[in-house]
């Protein structure tokens, strides 16, 4: 085993935050190109921060990995320039220790795979559906919780480590902002709490995802999760088609926002990771509020959360997506 490590100091930003852009620039100016023929199969990141909320909001591991992987992949060209090419990555996060300095350690790893769980105080699972395409893919937030039911109804785990190990060779680990690993992982409300397209994530300390799982398993997905204590949570009705968000169910006949389904959000965002544009369609994609969107674009910009209608109508023109305001939430009008 090879390894190469770099230390980036500075503050670890997730993407689409107003701390996005310095902390690329940082990335940029600290890690080196790759030298010789790049034989990196996996990468360990250590994200040490200043705050694990800042302002109140928990960071996710997931998030935090985005702004690194288009520095260092995209931008310094590790991986041959492909966020594909990563065959595995092993991400945790935590709080600097009084003196210690923020920022992360990036280790570079030639292994075929990052190892197996140490602890054997596991959750071990198989998911064996199909990939889901959104945050609110009913077939998994179902499996779910047909899980914890089976395992710890009346908790969530306090803090948490998640494994995942996908059966599918071509599937893009490097793709944070709209990929399908993401999609998984924001279909886990049911496990780890939260709520449909916005679960608690940031109860993960650590996330290890890899592309590796055994097909005799005959599952899509191998899910491994270490509790690190629990706290109470009442799990609520089981995921389905009966337990749609009430603002979708009792839209009056002559809204034009009837025409607005559960499964009418858009699955994907083509707009640019972290841009204006991408907010808004992100918006109707998790059902975020409209307090919540403003309060993203201003984080992009001073003054950006006043042309909120000018980027929604953006999207219609230029993307053909049509979004409409309802009960404080961004719909897809079909």
């Amino acid at each position: 085993m090879r390894t190469h490590e770099i230390w980036v100091a500075g503050r670890p930003a997730t993407f689409a935050t107003a701390g996005e852009k310095p902390w690329k620039a940082l990335l940029a100016a600290a890690v080196p190109k790759p030298a010789g023929t790049n034989t990196t199969r996996g990468v360990r990141l250590e994200f040490v921060l200043p705050t694990l909320a800042p302002n109140g909001m928990p960071l996710d591991v997931d998030n935090l990995c985005e702004p690194l992987f288009s520095a260092i992949v995209n931008g310094r060209g590790w991986f041959d320039g492909r966020r594909n090419k990563i065959e595995w990555w092993d991400a945790t996060k935590r709080a600097a220790g009084r003196d210690e300095a923020a920022g992360c350690w990036i280790r570079f790893d030639d292994s075929a795979d990052p190892g197996e769980p140490e602890s054997g105080g596991l959750l071990d699972a198989g998911y064996h559906g199909p990939l889901p395409h959104s945050a609110r893919d009913e077939a998994v937030h179902a499996w779910a919780w047909d899980l914890r039911s089976a395992t710890h109804p009346g908790t969530v785990p306090q803090r948490a480590n998640l494994w995942l190990d996908f059966a599918h060779d071509g599937l893009n680990l490097g793709d944070i902002a709209a990929g399908r690993v993401k999609n998984f992982i924001d279909c886990f409300h049911p496990l780890i709490g939260g709520s449909a397209g916005r679960p608690d994530d940031h109860r993960f300390d650590r996330m290890v995802i890899t592309r590796n799982v055994d097909r005799a398993l005959g599952a899509s997905v191998r899910v491994r999760i270490e509790a690190l204590g629990f706290v109470v949570s009442g799990m609520g009705p089981r995921p389905g088609a009966a337990t749609l968000p009430q603002v979708e169910r009792t839209l009056p006949a002559t809204s034009p926002a009837t025409r607005a389904v559960q499964g009418s959000r858009p699955d994907s965002n083509p707009c640019r990771p972290g841009s204006c544009k991408w907010l808004v369609v992100q918006a109707s994609i998790e059902g975020w509020s409209r307090k919540r969107l403003f309060d993203e674009l201003e984080a992009v910009g001073e003054g950006r959360g006043a042309n909120m209608r000018q980027y929604i109508s953006d999207v219609g023109s230029e993307n053909k997506i049509a979004l409409a305001w309802h009960d404080g939430r961004l719909i897809m009008e079909i």
